[in-house]
């Protein structure tokens, strides 16, 4: 089957087209004109996805549920015996519908509402991280014998993010080229023609701030940060740059809420004497947390750029290189951690030790963007019942603290955290108390920032997905918690 339709969210309007085989195999791609595009391959077993800066990554626990699901529903493998496995289990009536709960094997569940007369689904829900998207069905017309929706609202919140979809074709019964769900290509330019590239850095609340310029702008504070999916430009400086802004589109992060994201593009940054052309970024107001920072917060430089690199930070020595993939080779006595790409952002695993001889493993954002040593999420924290494991919680205010706005926290020492070969005790920790936001999901546990990676030499590499750590002076500093009251 294959299918094209348009898009519009935002302001913005693309073309959304998929491919799918009744065995599973799927291809989607997906476009706002020149200022986002994302393809995406399911081979029936494993998923790559290439992004608007060429890079390609394959995708990895939550991201291949998501195609598992999707592959489930567009083979139509909840009507035709025999296809991919699940199972479809009634749960009643709710109104005027009948309500299905869909099973993909290796997937997520999609609840389904089905109208009590024409036995046509309403809407699907489904649990997307900690919130639930929702899909309006409309404008039912038949294809070969086959009712299709030709019309659909897709959101999972405000409805000023929804997304539009108008089906322009559906075609059945193609016989679709095997090339078509192999791994595509990278194209993704080289971030600087030096083998490698070395600049000094300030360590402020343990973030990485590089200088940069874009055109003939003032030094401008840049961010290095593992965190971030993409690279974002500080809204409020959009204009004064002679930069033109387009789209509203969601961004969300720590904070409980969201907030707008633009693009802009063609922006020529410099970066320690290195120009970098016609760059794309998406805008973000960060201007909110700057009185955190106590300095402004330009740029932040994030996958789209570090991606095409092996990164290497240098706390101790304040320098951060960016090495080309193809010419760097390690010889050092680092421990090497594996990682997976999730969201474009580097996860590993580490123990939570916590106390009494307890420990619980999970799956840790390396976020060199986060202040703090290690957060803990509130399913997490509740689960595990962390509070009773340490000796004191310190309750803070509800305050801003990232993109998406304020969150909920309490700060405690926690009796220690492992990663890899190396074991930290009395680790202040922060401790969530926030019941939306990005790091709110079942699919990691946390984070670990930039207050314990400060205690290495850090090697990224993305293309290898492995952290490298080589231990400083810093190793066994104790950690300490600002109780100045500023």
């Amino acid at each position: 089957m294959c299918q094209r339709a348009t898009v519009e969210t935002g302001g913005l309007s693309g073309i959304y087209e998929t491919w799918q085989r009744p065995s599973g195999e799927r291809k989607a791609a997906f476009n706002l004109g020149d200022v986002y595009g994302e393809l995406r391959v399911y081979d029936g077993e494993r998923g790559w996805v290439k992004g608007q800066n060429g890079l390609v990554r394959e995708l990895a626990d939550s991201e291949l549920e998501t195609e598992r699901t999707q592959a489930y529903l567009g083979s139509f493998s909840h009507l035709i015996d025999e296809r991919l496995p699940g199972e479809a289990v009634y749960l009643g009536e709710e109104g005027s519908a009948h309500v299905l709960e869909l099973r993909p094997q290796g997937g997520r569940p999609v609840k389904v509402y089905l109208a009590s007369d024409t036995f046509l689904p309403i809407k699907q829900e489904e649990v997307v991280h900690d919130r639930t998207e929702t899909t309006a069905f409309s404008d039912w017309r038949e294809v070969e014998g086959v009712m299709f929706p030709f019309a659909s609202r897709q959101g999972a919140g405000d409805p000023k993010y929804d997304t539009l979809f108008h089906v322009e074709e559906v075609r059945l019964n193609e016989v679709l080229d095997d090339d078509l769900f192999v791994k595509p290509p990278s194209d993704a330019a080289p971030l600087f023609e030096n083998p490698q590239v070395t600049l000094p850095f300030e360590l402020i609340s343990n973030h990485i701030y590089v200088e940069g310029q874009i055109g003939n702008s003032r030094p401008l504070g840049i961010i290095v940060d593992t965190g971030a999916s993409g690279s974002v430009l500080n809204s409020s400086l959009v204009s004064d740059l002679g930069l033109e802004e387009v789209g509203k589109l969601e961004a969300r992060g720590g904070g409980e809420g969201s907030q707008d994201l633009g693009h802009v593009k063609e922006v020529n940054l410099t970066l320690g004497g290195y120009a970098l052309k016609e760059m794309s970024f998406a805008t973000i107001d960060l201007t909110p947390l700057e009185p955190l920072e106590g300095r402004t917060m330009d740029l932040i430089l994030g996958y789209d750029l570090l991606g095409r690199t092996v990164l290497e930070v240098d706390y101790s020595a304040r320098e951060v290189t960016f090495h080309l993939p193809e010419s760097f080779t390690y010889r050092g006595p680092g421990e090497r951690i594996p990682f997976t790409l999730q969201t474009n952002c580097p996860h590993v695993q580490a123990d939570v030790l916590l106390g009494g001889g307890k420990r619980a493993s999970g799956t840790f954002l390396v976020d060199a963007g986060a202040r703090m040593a290690l957060f803990l999420n509130r399913l997490f924290v509740e689960r595990h019942n962390v509070k009773v494991a340490v000796p004191k919680v310190l309750e803070l205010p509800k305050r801003v603290s990232g993109v998406g706005g304020a969150s909920r926290d309490s700060v405690a020492r926690l009796p220690g955290v492992r990663l890899g070969a190396y074991e930290f005790t009395q680790v202040v920790t922060t401790l969530s108390e926030s019941t939306s936001g990005s790091l709110e999901t079942e699919d990691i546990v946390g984070l670990i920032g930039g207050d314990l990676l400060k205690r290495f030499r850090v090697f990224f590499d993305y293309a290898n997905q492995e952290m490298i750590l080589e231990p400083n002076a810093e190793l066994d500093a104790p950690f300490v918690y600002d109780a100045s009251g500023l």
